[in-house]
């Protein structure tokens, strides 16, 4: 079985579908006659197992530029090698798909969210709404060009089977990246003071891009309603990764000054030693989003076996129904807050999903997803 993986990020990033996307690359390519198609000329050898991969663009000026790169080198790589599939990562590259040849979409977030209705202020959400549509028209044209989706959640199958009913689809969630973490490097008691929080607080930590589908204006709520529990702090840590990311960051900023807000902390971008130490010392996990397909954060939470609050989008039902609180989508900061004083006081706990999906289980699902393709099942 040859298969091509076209995947953007493979060269390192981390985070997100980037990470997602270079595991599911690796794994794959231990199992098949793998060619790979990536954005980055970097780090090359590390990236050849077995077979050259073909890359490209080392830098691409935007995502047009990357789209239109993609399908150049999609149409030669599918001339000359000729493979018997094509597992799609990234939404660019549609345009040259042979329709001769089966084509596999990973979806890494939820399709068709409009933002507008999540957003009380009219102008900013016309605005995510717009950005959106622009990421969902590539989604859109990938999508009518192929009958086959890994979809990581039921949720996402579900949208799916509204708008694209003759789409084949297995749902096959993200596996943990660390299982089993090793033992913090500083005490609770260092990384407290590190971070100017009195010694007998609880963390109710919260991980993910500064964007707005994170729900961190709800999060934020539920601090207000909280404040005068000194006894819980927030951490929040994610990078700006555009001006509007940045723009709703300030926003943030300036509601925890005007309200004073000191149980509220957003550390940004942090070193994955103090990451793994905040995982490892917190008391509470909470995924506020919007919109989430598998989230990544989610499942470093569970391998840390921190107790999880997370609404009910994505994959969070599949992965945590019975082992986590699972709130509403639509929720307000009175059902998260709600949900803080109740989890605050559960001890740590090992989750099922660490066991039940690793990267060789999941690989296996998706081995026999292509052969299934492939056999015309």
């Amino acid at each position: 079985m040859k298969v091509l993986v076209v995947a953007k990020g493979v060269h390192g990033g981390s985070g997100g579908a980037e990470t997602v996307g270079r595991n599911w690359y690796f794994h794959i390519s231990r199992r098949t006659d793998t060619i790979l198609l990536t954005d980055n000329t970097s780090r090359t050898e590390h990236l050849r197992q077995g077979r050259a991969s073909i890359l490209f663009a080392r830098h691409p000026a935007s995502f047009l530029e990357y789209g239109i790169r993609t399908t150049r080198k999609l149409k030669q790589i599918c001339k000359v090698e000729k493979p018997d599939l094509i597992h799609i990562h990234s939404y660019a590259g549609f345009i040259a798909i042979p329709p001769e040849i089966p084509t596999i979409v990973t979806l890494q977030d939820e399709p068709f969210v409009d933002y507008f209705d999540f957003v009380s202020n009219r102008s900013a959400g016309t605005i995510l709404s717009y950005l959106g549509k622009s990421r969902s028209f590539m989604r859109n044209l990938l999508l009518s060009r192929t009958s086959y989706v890994h979809a990581v959640s039921n949720t996402i199958v579900q949208q799916l089977k509204t708008k694209y009913p003759g789409i084949k689809s297995k749902v096959i969630p993200n596996p943990p990246n660390t299982p089993k973490p090793g033992p913090p490097t500083i005490s609770r008691e260092h990384l407290l003071a590190t971070l100017g929080i009195p010694s007998n607080s609880k963390i109710i930590l919260s991980v993910g891009n500064l964007a707005f589908r994170k729900g961190y204006h709800i999060l934020l709520d539920a601090a207000e309603i909280l404040k005068d529990r000194q006894d819980l702090h927030f951490i929040v840590v994610g990078k700006t990764l555009n001006l509007l990311f940045r723009s709703y960051q300030m926003a943030l900023q300036g509601r925890i000054v005007r309200e004073g807000l000191s149980n509220f902390h957003l550390l940004g971008f942090v070193s994955n030693e103090l990451l793994h130490n905040l995982f490892s010392h917190a008391d509470v996990y909470v995924s506020a989003a919007i919109s989430e397909a598998c989230s990544l954060a989610l499942l470093d939470a569970a391998s840390y076996k921190v107790p999880i609050i997370a609404t009910d989008v994505g994959a969070a039902r599949d992965l945590f129904e019975g082992e986590a609180q699972i709130i509403p989508r639509f929720c307000n900061g009175t059902d998260i807050s709600r949900a803080i004083i109740t989890s605050s006081n559960h001890t740590r706990q090992a989750y099922s999903i660490t066991k039940k999906y690793t990267w060789d289980t999941v690989t296996d699902s998706l081995i026999e997803f292509y052969n299934n393709i492939l056999d015309g099942n």
